[in-house]
């Protein structure tokens, strides 16, 4: 038992330092998508897997991805839809949106640019007037959207998709993306229910998985010069007050 505590204890202090260390840290600077392109063998296998592969196709193989989500925004928590736990269709939805974006853009297929460009606005266009952007719907009962009872993946499809944003934002400098990320970040941040990392119903990989978020804060962070003299508080709080409150009731 002491064990177990003492290693929790020290999990929660390593995280404290390594995000301290992270957000005074500045010396480094990323690199846009795009800034980088491929050439040679590499792109031409870029161009394979999207013309003669499965990655561009996989819709049709795989019907986990055809949901449109982020668009229709209609799913409850707590349940399974076709066997698969309720997020497992947005995660992999925003995992092939994403990759099918950033090969169409690396490789210049304007047909599948196109197509991707199509997808973000139609997200963007479903975005609600608080921000929100996510896969469930408000009807303001629980396991709906912000009332989540157990484990949702409420944060790690919204990772996802973030990413396909941020990479459409960086290929092609749309602010329409961008501050549509910013609005959607924000809306989580503050809409904030206290429980994803602690659900009061039984849980599965779908709480840890959910520290994929912090993706989206740290890249408002870099990004942002708001972010740059707020943010810092706001992930910090939102990151540790999560954890702490997980391993209280694990240990």
């Amino acid at each position: 038992m002491m064990k177990k505590f003492a290693f929790r204890i020290s999990l929660v202090i390593c995280t404290l330092l390594s995000v301290n260390a992270t957000m005074t840290a500045q010396s480094g600077k990323f690199l846009k998508s795009g800034e980088v392109m491929p050439q040679g063998w590499m792109k031409e296998q870029i161009r394979l897997d999207l013309e003669d592969g499965y990655l561009s196709k996989f819709d049709k193989i795989n019907h986990t991805v055809t949901h449109n989500l982020f668009v229709k925004q209609d799913r409850t928590s707590g349940g399974s839809y076709d066997g698969l736990q309720c997020w497992w269709s947005g995660e992999h939805e925003g995992y092939w949106k994403d990759g099918v974006l950033r090969m169409a853009f690396l490789s210049g297929n304007e047909a599948l640019k196109s197509k991707a460009i199509a997808w973000l606005d139609e997200i963007v266009a479903a975005q609600g007037s608080d921000g929100y952007i996510g896969i469930y719907g408000d009807c303001g009962k629980d396991n709906c959207r912000y009332h989540h009872m157990g484990e949702n993946g409420e944060l790690w499809t919204q990772s996802r998709i973030f990413q396909v944003l941020m990479a459409g934002y960086e290929f092609t400098g749309n602010e329409k993306w961008f501050i549509a990320l910013k609005k959607a970040v924000d809306n989580t941040i503050t809409h904030d229910p206290g429980n994803y990392f602690n659900p009061e119903k039984k849980n599965f990989g779908g709480v840890s998985h959910g520290i994929g978020f912090f993706d989206a804060i740290w890249y408002m962070y870099s990004q942002t010069e708001q972010a740059n003299k707020s943010m810092p508080i706001l992930p910090l709080n939102f990151m540790m007050i999560s954890i702490t409150q997980r391993c209280a009731t694990t240990i």
